[in-house]
């Protein structure tokens, strides 16, 4: 049995390299040599199998190594590429140093690559040579051990009458054990075809995972391409930048009030446009940054996650060469461009030196990460060739072992001859032993009915466990459907975050253009501007928070699911395996019970020949006497015939009696093994009891991840209330609103004092009037622009409020979801409870015939009395123990009652919460509308009147200017 665990060990092993999962556990048989040497050997050509598919998979990992440096050269060079159309003016001679390095260090890498694939080799060599050894000297010891079997069965044919009837024991286990080898074949060679079957979904993922890999390098193509029309329109922007210097230039020097209005008006729609083009770059830039986003999450791999850190820092590049076109959009006026350009050129090397340096860093982790995964090949091959040592040594200790069971069969083979010699001293105690077998006859046949009972009783425990097993599997199922649903959920928040955060830089852009375009105000608009951006600032920050939270969140619902998936296939494994060892035990007790039955009705007919045997012998016996009694004075030679007759009579007694001692030992041991079977049947049920219990521990650890689901949502309520805080401050830019109209309110009075002051005074107010002219222009023009913002913030706030709708409508529908499987959780409890109610009177029945048949065994003897009360004890723990098992069920089952109980009210409340969420939303919404068309309308009638009166003053001084 020894040898056998290590060698399914090894199996094990070698099954959890490829697969990454746990080996099917072995099933037991019992220690014969014939088991051990064909199992052995199947084993080890299984390991050889596992083997050749470990070195496939080490070839293809390495193949797909290499593509993925090959890729990461192709990215560094495209980028190297665009920096080098940046920086014209570079250091050659430092970047011809590093790209030398560079190429050093991958043909010292692909220099490592050849030498681990060499090793490689030479190990997988090694180990065919051992396997191919160690089959050899298998082989041989099983040419040996059919050598031994062939002489030893030759001795059992040449063996005495006394000596067949043990060795057919001994032939029947043979049988036994060689059914149950070929039982093990198939489940061999099902296993293989299992592991077939795995290799063949390994090689599907990974021509997706090649699959995926081409869309993505399609992708960072069309990236590039995206970028490099970024960087033409960057210096497309800079070229007009430079044009607009002279016109700059011009207009420093003093010149008329009429010159001074033009230049200074193209100046500003130049500026204007050339900031419209600067925010088309970012939101281009903006979609990149979301379409790298998206691909990240989609391959969730580690090396695509270093692709997206190297995207993120050329963002950040162009981030900055977008600040310093800002700057010098600023500074047009001064004519500092030789020192900028020579700055930016130096950012640039610094750039690139430090992107090599990455680079640099990467492929030495890639390295070192080879020359680890060598050695840890070296280690395990070092442990496979310990075990195969050990192996061996087993080997040697099971043939000594063989060696010591020859010699011990030929010590019984005397002890049975001088067994015969005393059993024909012990035939005058024939009927004292007629009488002992005839009670220990009607013992074992109640035994009989007994071990038919609990044969029964076996059946029924049997069947509600796989009704059990079968409500634990729909369980795991509704689980796993709650654990997606959940995730679908968590990506949906993702997603509405993500939203969130778009909006807010949205906000944050036009916070900033409406504090350059209000650099005219006041100083208290400032400060509320100021105190707005801190807010929204502010709410950036939470929102990240959530965002990393959620990550988290994520993160930890994909590990647990996993978590679900393994022991879910183990519990799947160990269902199948408890159900062929129950179908094997079935078959088994079958097979027994009608040996049994067979050997009990020829047992009884030959005790019935026995019997009437023996009765015509006594007659016979004194009818002898009688005739000796009647003829003793008659002649001698009568006598001596009589005599004679009398002998042979005796002699054929004697055999007669050999026989049924025969008989009695065979039902003996009969006995003993019915005991030993039943003993075995006793612990595979403590087995069975172990199962549950350590299903119901999986139930509460599934119960416990439920909670922590029932936290996630709460995290989605809070959530909730940071969206609350959103609105507080859309509630600031309406008293923000509410300001600019009073500003309106003062302008109109100003207005009004100068439409008296033209009436007072006639040609002296001229170059006034036109001053408050463009004063009033410029006002209507920034009041439309702020007119035309608000409508924009109204309609997203409309979407946002829209979204979050959407989303709670979801959380409710998962919410309905719960509630189902509550439902059903619920109904699956009451099932239970039945089926516990049944099986508690069911075995208060049994326990009252138990009684009643242990008060009849009373009354038979003193003698039958002490065995049946050892065999009670042996069984009325078991009974004990057995209720004590149902009693600790039905605690269970009230806890994970007392548990749904509360978990459904949890589900009640959050209910409610998202109701008045709801109505708050309603009511916001409705509010938000109703400010946004007044003001809209207000304003609209303010231009309006702003208009006319531009038009009047105009109309008036034309006539003026005639005059």
């Amino acid at each position: 049995m020894a040898l056998q665990e290590q060698v399914l060990s090894l199996q094990s092993a070698a099954q959890s390299v490829p697969s990454g999962a746990g080996g099917v556990p072995a099933t037991r048989a019992p220690c014969s040599f014939g088991y051990g040497l064909s199992h052995h050997f199947s084993t080890f050509c299984d390991d050889a199998k596992d083997f050749s598919n470990i070195i496939s998979s080490q070839k293809e990992i390495n193949r797909l190594k290499n593509e993925v440096s090959r890729l990461e050269c192709e990215v560094g060079h495209w980028r190297r590429n665009t920096q080098a159309q940046r920086t014209n003016d570079s250091d050659q001679s430092e970047i011809s140093k590093l790209y030398h390095t560079i190429k050093v260090l991958e043909q010292n890498r692909s220099q490592d690559m050849d030498h681990h694939q060499h090793e490689m080799s030479v190990l997988q060599n090694a180990h065919q040579q051992k396997l191919a050894e160690l089959n050899h000297q298998h082989k041989q010891e099983s040419y040996d051990y059919e050598g031994r079997i062939a002489e030893l069965e030759k001795l059992l044919h040449q063996g005495d009458s006394g000596v067949t009837v043990t060795d057919e024991s001994q032939v029947w286990e043979m049988q036994n054990t060689i059914q149950v080898l070929q039982t093990e074949k198939l489940e061999s060679t099902r296993r293989i075809k299992e592991l077939e079957d795995t290799i063949k979904v390994i090689k599907k993922k990974l021509s997706s995972a090649e699959h995926d890999r081409d869309v993505l390098k399609r992708e960072k193509e069309q990236l590039s391409v995206e970028k490099r029309q970024i960087i033409e329109e960057c210096e497309n922007l800079k070229v007009e930048c430079s044009k607009l210097q002279p016109s700059v230039m011009e207009q420093s020097h003093p010149a008329t009030e009429k010159g001074t209005i033009s230049p200074q008006s193209s100046s500003v729609g130049e500026v204007l446009r050339i900031q419209q083009a600067l925010s088309d770059a970012e939101n281009e830039k903006m979609s990149l940054s979301s379409l790298k986003q998206d691909t990240s999450l989609a391959e969730d791999n580690l090396k695509l996650q270093m692709h997206v850190q190297v995207l993120e820092k050329e963002k950040s590049l162009l981030s900055q060469e977008k600040e310093e076109l800002q700057i010098s959009l600023c500074k047009l006026s001064w004519e500092y461009e030789v020192i900028k350009s020579s700055a930016s050129t130096d950012m640039n090397l610094n750039v690139q030196i430090h992107d090599l340096t990455l680079n640099l860093d990467a492929k030495e982790q890639e390295l070192n990460e080879s020359i680890n995964e060598k050695e840890m090949l070296i280690a395990e091959l070092e442990k496979l060739d310990n075990e195969n040592q050990e192996a061996t040594k087993h080997m040697n200790l099971i043939i000594d072992e063989l060696s010591k069971q020859q010699n011990e069969g030929d010590g019984l083979i005397t002890k049975l001859k001088q067994d015969l010699d005393d059993k024909k001293e012990r035939v005058h105690q024939f009927e004292e032993d007629k009488t002992d077998i005839t009670k220990e006859l009607h013992v074992e046949k109640e035994k009989l009915t007994e071990s038919a009972l609990s044969l029964r009783d076996l059946h029924l425990t049997k069947q509600k466990l796989e009704d059990k097993v079968e409500d634990l599997v729909n369980q795991l199922s509704q689980s796993q459907k709650s654990s997606l649903n959940i995730q679908q959920e968590n990506l949906e928040l993702k997603e509405y975050i993500s939203q969130k955060e778009e909006e807010l830089c949205r906000v944050q852009n036009e916070l900033r253009h409406a504090v350059n375009e209000d650099s005219h105000f006041k100083d208290d608009l400032l400060k509320e501007g100021e105190v707005e951006i801190t807010n929204l600032k502010q709410n950036l920050a939470e929102v990240e928070q959530l965002n990393e939270n959620l990550k988290k969140v994520a993160f930890d619902l994909k590990m647990e699911n996993d978590k679900l998936i393994s022991a879910c296939e183990d519990v799947r494994h160990q269902l199948e395996e408890s159900i062929a060892g129950n179908n094997q035990i079935s078959l088994e007790k079958d097979t027994i019970m009608e040996t049994l039955k067979t050997e009990k009705e020829q047992i009884e007919v030959e005790l019935c020949q026995a019997k009437k045997k023996l009765l015509e012998e006594a007659n016979n016996y004194r009818q002898t006497i009688q005739e000796l009694s009647n003829v003793c004075n008659c002649n001698t030679s009568a006598l001596q015939l009589e005599q004679e007759h009398v002998v042979q009579l005796s002699q054929e007694k004697d055999f007669e009696i050999a026989g049924l001692k025969k008989n009695i030992e065979q039902m003996a041991t009969d006995q003993k093994e019915t005991k030993e079977m039943l003993a075995s049947r006793l612990e595979e049920q403590k087995q069975l009891m172990q199962l549950i219990n350590e299903k119901e521990i999986f139930i509460g650890q599934l119960k416990q991840e439920s909670s922590a689901l029932q936290k996630d949502l709460d995290k989605c309520s809070e959530a909730l209330k940071q969206n609350e805080t959103l609105r507080q401050t859309i509630e600031g830019k309406d008293r923000s609103l509410s300001s600019m109209k009073e500003e309106n309110s003062h302008l109109q009075e100003e207005l009004e004092r100068l439409r008296e002051q033209q009436n007072r005074v006639g040609a002296v107010v001229e170059p006034q009037t036109l001053d408050s002219i463009t004063e009033l222009e410029s006002e209507v023009s920034q009041l439309n622009i702020i007119k035309n913002h608000l409508e924009e913030e109204v309609t997203h706030h409309q979407k946002v409020i829209e979204d979050q709708n959407q989303s709670q409508m979801q959380l409710l529908q998962s919410l309905q979801e719960q509630k189902e499987e509550m439902d059903k959780l619920k109904y699956q409890y009451e099932q239970m409870k039945a089926a516990h109610t049944q099986l508690f009177f069911k075995k208060d029945k049994e326990i009252k015939n138990l009684q009643k048949t242990i008060e009849q065994i009373k009354a038979q003897g003193h003698e039958e009395r002490q065995d049946i009360q050892t065999e009670n004890a042996d069984s009325f723990p078991e009974t004990k123990v057995k209720s004590l098992n149902i009693e600790n069920g039905s605690e269970n089952h009230a806890i994970c009652k007392a548990k749904m109980e509360k978990f459904v009210e949890r589900i009640k409340e959050q209910i409610l919460e998202i109701q008045l969420c709801n109505s708050k939303n309603v009511s916001l919404t409705k509010q938000i509308d109703q400010l946004s068309k007044d003001e809209v309308e207000k304003l609209t009638q303010i231009i309006q009147q702003k208009d006319v009166e531009r038009r009047a003053l105009c109309a008036r001084m034309s006539p003026v200017s005639y005059t």
